[in-house]
């Protein structure tokens, strides 16, 4: 006999962003992208490329501390480029 297996929740994990930019509308809560299986595949890719990138930093230096992955979605496009940037200093 099948039986569905119950799970805690529909996400496969998340992470917290430093910021956004531009700053989204207040009345935009949440923002859903959805891609195919093979454009996910892309991502992945590009998302460990930059990793083991950024992992080949010192992170005992500030540079390396403060190099970080920026998601960049051109919302006329519907694109979504992955590229290495540094995270903004909070004060």
């Amino acid at each position: 006999m099948s039986e569905e297996i119950e799970t805690k929740t529909d996400s496969f994990g998340g992470v917290t962003i430093d910021h956004f930019s531009p700053t989204p509308p207040a009345e935009s809560h949440v923002l859903n992208v959805r891609i195919s299986f093979e454009e996910a595949l892309k991502l992945q890719i590009a998302l460990q490329h930059v990793l083991l990138h950024l992992n080949g930093y010192e992170r005992r230096f500030v540079r390396g501390r403060d190099a970080c992955v920026n998601l960049r979605i051109h919302t006329d496009k519907n694109r979504l480029v992955i590229s290495e940037a540094s995270l903004r200093k909070t004060e």
